[in-house]
Parts: C-alpha cells; structure tokens; sequence
C-alpha cells in the first residue's frame, strides 16, 4: 500500500530558473517531491509545467539553481532507469507501426539490457507482469497502431512499469482522449500509486481530476504559486479564480 515518506527527497528544486534567451518561462522554483507522493503539476497554458518536467528529467538545463535526484546534482546523476517518462505525444502513433503490443513493452526492458543481450524469461516475465497491472496483457499480440488513444496509453506505461523505474513523469498524457477514458485512466495512475508504491508527477489541465486524484499538488504559472495538499488549495482563492474561467478549459 501507499506510503509517502516525508523524510526521503527524491526530487528536489533549489532556486530554479529557466529562460529561452530573454524570455523567463520558470522563475526561482523551490519545491520538493517526497517518495510515494502523487504531485499533480497544474497551471495555465504557456506556465511552464512541460518546462518544469523536462527540467527534473534533464531535457532542459536551469539558467539558474540547483536541481537534486534522488540526493545528486543532476548533471552528475546517471541511475536514468529510476525514471519513467509518457510525453504528449504518446498516443501519435503511426497506425501502420509494424509492432506488437509485446514488442512495445519489451522496449522498456532495453535499458536494463544493455548492447549485447537479449531478453531471457526474466525480461518476459516482467513484460507479462507490467501488462497485466494495466490490464492489456489480452492485447499483447496486437499492433500497437490498432488500438485506442486509451489503450495505447496502458500500454506506453506498461512500457514504462517494465523497467522498474521508482518515478514516472507524465505530461498531460490524456490530451485528445474522452472523458470516460480519462477517468479510467487517472483510476490507473491512483492504483499504481498505492499498489506499487510508484512516484508519480503528473502534468496536467484536468484541475478537478487532478485535485482528487493525487496527493500534492504544485500550482506554477511562470513562478511556483501553490505547492502543498489538494483539499487546502480547492478551498483557496487560486482555485476559485481558475473556477470562475472554467476549470475544463485549456486556457
């Protein structure tokens, strides 16, 4: 079951700040993400939660700060299998990609492989495994273009659960997805959260989703507005402002 221990900073933000040239998009962030947590990353539109998370994953260096993994400067950080990543456009899919569903997520396996070695039933068994915890192990056969925007979004985590990572980074994983599949979806990452312990950090315009679905959650609009418990920021002042322009909306 979930445990969120308090006491153990996996990831850390220290004063952040990124621009591109003369534009500030992230400004003096300061924020810690505690392992077993469920951080919900919210704001407009242009307010920099992709930045924020290609940021803690090394895709973007800070123009300013520090930023710590799992208690190591970043740029001397090298255990990348910890972490998970599902970008935007995970459910782009070529629908004549000409690979199984099983072949998707043996990828997942890869950086635990190395060059020369193929996978041995151990890899297999954990492919079943990360399968079956996102209930598509039926699908395992099936081309990867053949499914649904929800059904490939199970499998990319799936691909993500087959290499043990400690973390998964999600950046707004449900665009262009219905409601009814959203739903089910957000239930998954809850699950995965409590069953397996998984660190999650979500990026996300579903405000009211979010706000019920995760354990903390950071507010950033250029700066970090609000970073602390869900129910303590559905009664402040920045969610009835959101409200009042429409909490569905993107903008």
């Amino acid at each position: 079951m979930q445990q969120i221990n308090y006491t153990q900073n996996i990831i850390e933000f220290q004063d952040v700040s990124f621009s591109y040239g003369e534009e500030v998009v992230i400004k003096d962030v300061s924020m810690s993400i505690h392992k077993g947590d469920y951080l919900g990353v919210i704001g407009p539109n242009g307010g920099g939660k992709s930045t924020l998370l290609k940021l803690m994953l090394g895709l973007l260096t800070p123009t300013k700060g520090k930023i710590l993994l799992f208690g190591t400067e970043i740029q001397k950080f090298k255990d990348w299998p910890k972490f998970g990543y599902i970008s935007q456009k995970v459910t782009h899919v070529d629908p004549h990609f000409p690979m199984t569903v099983k072949e998707v997520v043996t990828m997942g396996r890869y950086p635990k492989l190395g060059l020369l070695r193929f996978p041995n039933n151990k890899d297999r068994e954990k492919v079943r495994k990360s399968l079956e915890q996102v209930e598509m192990w039926d699908f395992k056969d099936r081309l990867i273009g053949d499914l649904s925007g929800g059904q490939q979004q199970r499998v990319f985590i799936a691909r993500a659960l087959a290499g043990d990572p400690e973390v998964i980074v999600l950046d707004e994983p449900t665009v262009g997805i219905d409601v009814k599949t959203q739903k089910q979806f957000y239930s998954l990452l809850q699950k995965l959260n409590k069953e397996l312990n998984l660190t999650l950090v979500l990026a996300s315009h579903e405000l009211d989703i979010v706000g019920h679905e995760s354990t903390e959650i950071a507010y950033i609009n250029r700066t970090l507005v609000y970073h602390g418990f869900p129910k303590a920021f559905m009664q402040s002042e920045y969610f009835e402002k959101l409200s009042g322009k429409g909490v569905h909306s993107d903008a």
